[in-house]
């Protein structure tokens, strides 16, 4: 994924991006950044709170925290969550 990112930054030429692959347990994030964006990965942190406080830290003031995640509910039918993640896991062409 990071190297098809890296490929759309250069395509369009942004400089403003940069782009990360580390724990996110362990990310000493910079300061006064303008906006995070996780995916498909806060729900993979154990200690995911810690995580978002840190980066809520580093955010600048009107800096945006985009999250786009999936978590199967405790409480869901075995079945439902099968049907939801085979649904979620097909790509796009």
């Amino acid at each position: 994924m990071l190297a098809q990112a890296q490929d759309r930054i250069e395509t369009n030429g942004w400089s403003n991006i940069s782009l990360v692959q580390a724990d996110a347990a362990e990310f000493d994030f910079p300061t006064e950044v303008d906006a995070i964006l996780s995916t498909y990965a806060l729900t993979q942190v154990p200690d995911c709170g810690d995580v978002i406080a840190h980066g809520a830290a580093a955010l600048s003031r009107g800096g945006r925290w985009v999250v786009l995640d999936l978590k199967v509910p405790d409480n869901a039918p075995r079945w439902l969550a099968k049907l939801g993640i085979a649904l979620g896991g097909r790509s796009v062409p």
